[in-house]
Order: structure tokens, then C-alpha cells, then sequence
């Protein structure tokens, strides 16, 4: 594990775009690297047709709280949400002209929110419908969101992928919201199979990039990943930061963003690293291609990248304590440790006889890779030892403790 430092622009890394909202930007979508749309939490539908230079209110549906937005051509596309008046129904939208008119398809009053969507083409589609009883269903279209059907109602799904008109995956909670749930679907959303996934937390969005590579984030920062289409999974990481979007553009680099910025992974997330926006609540995150990319938050947050992000600061999966270098030494040593996570972390100098020597660091440091020196130009030759104890601040791990030793000569 290393940490990469890199030189930043006003248009490197991660810039900000003018935002005409000052809401939540829930979810965003581009057709290509010139346009694009947003929807915020008060009916705000937003379009660019110059890579997000300037975004332009198409218009505000009143009430509604617009979670979802997608598009086919230039032309066809369609928003969802919840309308949130006297009378709480999930609602979706439809333009046949770039977004210009919107016309009503879906109003469900035995619905809170169409909280996803994912069309394969003009006339097929699928979306999530919130009920307020027995789960959360997932519908699908034949005819371009005219009719819809309910597929499947049960674990409270919050986000779908499809890979293609057949095989796709819908992630969430059980409905007691004490396991994560992911289904997987064959054909097209007819059935849809419960696969066990071990891991407690709710899950907030879901993607694939081919059929076996998939990656599924959510509460409290976890990052689970199969690589068998969904049958087993396994957990890389937890931020202890809920995640809300993640998008892959091959089956090595993707992105992450939720309550504490952008993640980025390049070897399939086996490590993560935050990119240059951190402390920010995101929503949503859309990659164009491997450089081009948007991710949008509250208030009124609009993000683009055109390098890919840039470098990232890896985060380390595991703590770790590694032998000094040089060693032996004189007078002085750099010693690493790695901190998967915010610890309150201590790394304590003792000689042969178990007297301590010196506290180099105490206190609350952020995850990452850490290196401290040691100077021993007032210590006499021999053996030393040097121990790291740290847990982590969420206490959601035991006290990790390791020691080493090391040898001053003189």
C-alpha cells in the first residue's frame, strides 16, 4: 500500500460546476460527455448540453421529490419519484423531446416513491416501487412506461442494475432490516432468486460490470463484492461513512461516493482511496467513460472529472505495523502502520527491558498509511522495541496491538 500525492489545477482531479439547485441532487445521467440531466428533492429537472458548463432549469415538478433519472436517446427519457402533497404517491415522468414537456405515466398512491430506473431500450424497462406494507416491489415495462407490471414484492429493494433485458440484480434490506439483500433475476425480472449475502447492513445501490463482477455498498460504509454473479459474496471494506452510489467502468476502476466525498478503486477494490472531495454529502455518481464523470450531492453539489478523478489516497483494508527502515539504524528510523479507519492510535518506543522509552504519536488519526521517525541521538546501542495499539473511533473492530523490534547501533 502506498500513498499517492499528486500536483492539482482548477481542472484537474475533481472541480465544481454552477448549480442552478440549492436541494439535494439526487441522481444523475449522460447520454455522452456534452448531455446530461440531474433531479433534485424538490422536482427540479436540470439539463446540459455542454459537459455541465452551464445547467439550465427545465422545470420543477411541484411536490415532487425526483430520485431517479434516465435516458435513452436525445430525446426519450424519464424522471421518478414521490409526490409529497396532501396525498403521498410515487410518481414517474416522461419526455419524448430532450426534456422540454413531461407528461405523466405513473401516480401510485399505494406507492411513497419510484425510487430507481433502468430501461434497456425505448420500450423496456424496470423500476422500484416503495410501498408501505408487506416490501418493496420492482415493476417492469413492455411499452415504454405506458403499463406496468409488478415483478416481485418482499425484501425493501432501493436500487436494480440491469445487465441486459435478462440478467440483472435488485439490492436492499430484509423487511426487518436487520440482513442485506441482493436478488438476481435471469429472465428479465419474470423471477427473482434471494442470494445470501452475510453481511448486516442495508444496502443503497448495486452494479455490475460483467456478469460475475459486482459490487453492492451501503449503511454505515460497506463495500461487499462478488465475482460469481452474485451467488457468494465477501466483504472489502467499511468506511463507517454511508455509501450511496456506486459505477464501475471496467471490472478494475470504479467509484463510490456517500456522506464523506468520493472513493476510487483501480484494482478491482481490493484497496479504496477518497479522491480530492471529502466532507461532502453525494448521492450519485455517472461515468461517461474512464475519465469523463459526474457526482452530485446536498446542497446543490455538482462535480466533474475529465482525468478520472486523479490520483487517489489509498486506504489500507487491514491495520498493519511494518518493520522500520533503515534497520539496523543510526541515529534515525521512519517507522509505517496502516489504519484502515479513524483510530485513536498510539505507537510507544521500549528498550530491551521493557521500559518505556518515548510516545511518538497519540491521539485520533485518519485512515490511511502513516510514518513516524524515531531518533535515538540521546540512546545508547541495542534492542528496542516499538508497539502500535489502535482501535478504531465507531468502535466497530477489537484493539488492534503489534510490536516490533528494531536494533540502534552506533
Amino acid at each position: 500500500m502506498i500513498l499517492l500525492i499528486s500536483s492539482s489545477t482548477s481542472q484537474d482531479k475533481w472541480y465544481q460546476q454552477s448549480s442552478p439547485s440549492d436541494t439535494r441532487l439526487n441522481s444523475v445521467y449522460f447520454l455522452n460527455t456534452y448531455t446530461g440531466w440531474i433531479v433534485d428533492y424538490n422536482g427540479m429537472i436540470m439539463k446540459t448540453v455542454d459537459g455541465g458548463t452551464i445547467w439550465k432549469t427545465q422545470t420543477t415538478m411541484q411536490y415532487n421529490n425526483l430520485a431517479s433519472v434516465f435516458f435513452i436517446n436525445d430525446s426519450i427519457g424519464w424522471v421518478s419519484g414521490g409526490y409529497w402533497s396532501n396525498n403521498i404517491s410515487g410518481v414517474l415522468y416522461k419526455t419524448t423531446d430532450g426534456g422540454l414537456n413531461w407528461f405523466s405515466q405513473i401516480n401510485y398512491y399505494e406507492s411513497f416513491l419510484i425510487a430507481n430506473l433502468y430501461f434497456i431500450n425505448e420500450q423496456t424497462g424496470w423500476a422500484v416501487n416503495c410501498t408501505n406494507d408487506e416490501g418493496w416491489g420492482v415493476m417492469k415495462t413492455n411499452d415504454g412506461g405506458n403499463n406496468w407490471s409488478t415483478l416481485y414484492i418482499g425484501h425493501f429493494i432501493s436500487c436494480l442494475y440491469m445487465l441486459n433485458e435478462l440478467t440483472g440484480w435488485a439490492s436492499g434490506c430484509n423487511p426487518g432490516a436487520t440482513e442485506g439483500a441482493v436478488l438476481k433475476t435471469t429472465n428479465g425480472g419474470i423471477n427473482w432468486t434471494d442470494l445470501f449475502v452475510p453481511i448486516s447492513e442495508q444496502f443503497n445501490a448495486i452494479y455490475f460490470a460483467n456478469q460475475n463482477s459486482g459490487w453492492a455498498v451501503g449503511i454505515d460504509g460497506i463495500i461487499a463484492k462478488t465475482i460469481d454473479g452474485g451467488s457468494t459474496w465477501f466483504e472489502q471494506k467499511s468506511t463507517h461513512h454511508s455509501l450511496n452510489a456506486v459505477q464501475f467502468v471496467n471490472e478494475n476502476t470504479g467509484w463510490i461516493v456517500g456522506f464523506n466525498g468520493i472513493l476510487k478503486t483501480t484494482n478491482g477494490g481490493s484497496d479504496w482511496g477518497y479522491q480530492n472531495i471529502t466532507d461532502k454529502i453525494l448521492w450519485s455518481v455517472y461515468f461517461i467513460n474512464q475519465n469523463t464523470g459526474w457526482a452530485t450531492g446536498n446542497p446543490g453539489l455538482i462535480y466533474k472529472t475529465t482525468d478520472s478523478g486523479g490520483p487517489e489516497e489509498i486506504i489500507p483494508v487491514n491495520y498493519g505495523l511494518n518493520q522500520n527502515y533503515p534497520n539496523p539504524f543510526n541515529p534515525k528510523t521512519t517507522i509505517t502502520f496502516s489504519l484502515p479507519l479513524d483510530s485513536d492510535a498510539k505507537l510507544e518506543i521500549f528498550d530491551i527491558s521493557g521500559k518505556k522509552v518515548t510516545t511518538l504519536i497519540s491521539g485520533i488519526l485518519q485512515g490511511g498509511i502513516h510514518n513516524a521517525i524515531f531518533d535515538g541521538t540521546n540512546l545508547s546501542s541495542g534492542v528496542y522495541f516499538y508497539k502500535l495499539t489502535a482501535v478504531d473511533i465507531m468502535k466497530h473492530s477489537g484493539t488492534f496491538i503489534e510490536t516490533k523490534k528494531m536494533i540502534l547501533v552506533k
